[in-house]
């Protein structure tokens, strides 16, 4: 029994072609109702017409892998359109479906002019592209950013135009109106036919339009869920007989039969106000969903600026008075005309380069910033000069890997501060940096003063803790332990 689950669930997670049998499933039930024909044996016929109907796309995507690997990714996706589209095409045009249909009896009287084809291709085809679209965000970010700038007008005509030609070449009345045609008269009937249909069906975008961003928005936002049952169904009442009496204008629903309006019902019979109101329906989650994220999103970005916002007022407190405090030895070094002054100058430019322009980047090599920290401390001691025991010790896999810059000075800078330049007698700085697969330790120990045993460290480590909890939030771990004579500061930042 394990075995067997854990097989199932290895095939689900790999092979989506589960996903598609799923519609099929799915539209073979709805077909029942709608025919009234709910015998187990018609649920099996519907289920065994469309995986006939619809094999080939089911191929694909069960050897989806094997046919990656296979072919090229250009091939592929010729092979990929070829059968998502052209194919369903191609099956109504020579009339494949009805064959089935006809031979199985599932659909009778005016049941016939359902574009089953259409539908079912476009579900293949909508689903085909958000499994496309979910593997491309797990791939690549910038696909990503250009999926999110897409809008949802732009997929709506898409995949609107997608189903106004599968509509068109699915039509038995129009292969029976073009049959005695010339070629070139039969394509001008085809895209007449194409673009009213494109129109007919694209204008139901206003009732989702008006829904969401005038009754939802507005009404139910500000007034409340009374004002918004109320603005629904005053949308339905007015709207939908203006609306359908425009569409009975059009010739392709009288001649091709693809809208109630077209079967001369009255423009107020209930059953013209069924699309109107199906997306009305299925439209609300898909609002409450998208203002949802818009809401969500919006609380996202503020809390970005924030962040990024003290991210740089941290930036700005790494330790200006060491600057100052250089800058007037440098000018006793240049009155007394010390030796080391040129090199204590350059040293010191390196290391305001440093700050300025690699602190304000989200991330530098490592290498790059212990460099940083080695040019510091060699100023320190040219500055100072103490007798300072100083140690160095580094153990790196991958020295390019990338960090957040100007972390690790703050530990070296609070070592000088409070052990290293109140020290009267010898002093010592011991450093290691280890880094392994999952984590990168920057290990600073170093002597302490007893008078400064209980003196404030300064916005130094405050400054380094909230850092660390903005930019590696539950991936790091700051130790520090004092004693009469040393501090050991030892933090983990995990990769």
């Amino acid at each position: 029994m394990k075995k067997t689950i854990t097989h199932i669930t290895k095939t689900l997670l790999q092979n989506q072609v589960w996903v598609f049998g799923t519609l099929l499933f799915g539209v073979s039930y709805i077909m029942t109702q709608i025919s009234q024909q709910l015998k187990g044996k018609d649920y099996l016929n519907w289920l065994l017409m469309l995986g006939i109907l619809f094999a080939p796309p089911l191929i694909l995507v069960y050897f989806r892998k094997e046919l990656q690997a296979y072919l090229s990714p250009k091939m592929y996706n010729l092979l990929r359109g070829a059968l998502f589209i052209i194919y369903p095409t191609q099956i109504s045009f020579f009339q494949l479906d009805q064959t089935l249909f006809d031979k199985f009896g599932v659909l009778n009287g005016e049941l016939k002019h359902l574009p089953i084809i259409p539908i079912v291709a476009s579900l293949f085809l909508g689903t085909e592209i958000v499994l496309m679209i979910s593997e491309m965000k797990q791939q690549s970010k910038q696909i990503k950013q250009w999926l999110i700038q897409v809008s949802l007008t732009k997929w709506m005509l898409f995949f609107l135009i997608i189903f106004s030609l599968l509509l068109t070449g699915s039509s038995n009345l129009l292969q029976e109106k073009i049959s005695s045609l010339s070629l070139l008269s039969s394509i001008g009937y085809f895209i007449y036919y194409t673009a009213q249909i494109l129109l007919i069906f694209g204008s139901y975008y206003i009732f989702y339009y008006l829904h969401h961003h005038v009754i939802f928005n507005q009404l139910f936002r500000k007034k409340g869920i009374i004002y918004y049952v109320f603005g629904i169904v005053a949308l339905l009442l007015i709207l939908t007989p203006i609306h359908n009496f425009i569409i009975s204008l059009f010739s392709v629903v009288h001649d091709l039969k693809i809208h109630p309006t077209g079967f001369g019902i009255g423009l107020l019979s209930s059953t013209n106000f069924i699309l109107p109101t199906t997306i009305l329906l299925l439209s609300t989650p898909f609002i409450i969903v998208t203002e949802w994220y818009k809401q969500a999103h919006t609380v996202a970005e503020l809390e970005k600026e924030k962040t990024n916002t003290e991210l740089h007022l941290l930036k700005q407190q790494i330790n200006p008075h060491f600057f100052f405090n250089t800058l007037n030895n440098l000018y006793s070094m240049s009155l007394i005309g010390h030796k080391e002054t040129p090199e204590t100058i350059m040293q010191l430019s390196e290391l305001m380069r440093y700050v300025i322009y690699k602190g304000k980047e989200e991330q530098v090599a490592l290498s790059e910033e212990l460099k940083y920290i080695k040019d510091y401390i060699q100023l320190q001691k040219i500055r100072l000069h103490k007798n300072v025991d100083f140690q160095w010790e580094e153990d790196l896999l991958n020295p390019s890997i990338q960090i957040a810059p100007l972390l690790f000075i703050i530990q070296v800078e609070n070592a000088f501060k409070h052990g290293i330049e109140p020290a009267e007698e010898a002093s010592f700085l011991h450093i290691k940096v280890k880094q392994t697969a999952d984590d990168i330790q920057f290990i600073c120990h170093n002597s302490v003063e007893e008078k400064e045993e209980k003196q404030s460290p300064g916005i130094g480590l405050l400054n380094l803790k909230k850092r660390l909890a903005i930019l590696y939030p539950q991936q790091h771990q700051l130790e520090n332990t004092a004693t009469q004579n040393d501090f050991h500061s030892t933090l983990s930042i995990q990769l």
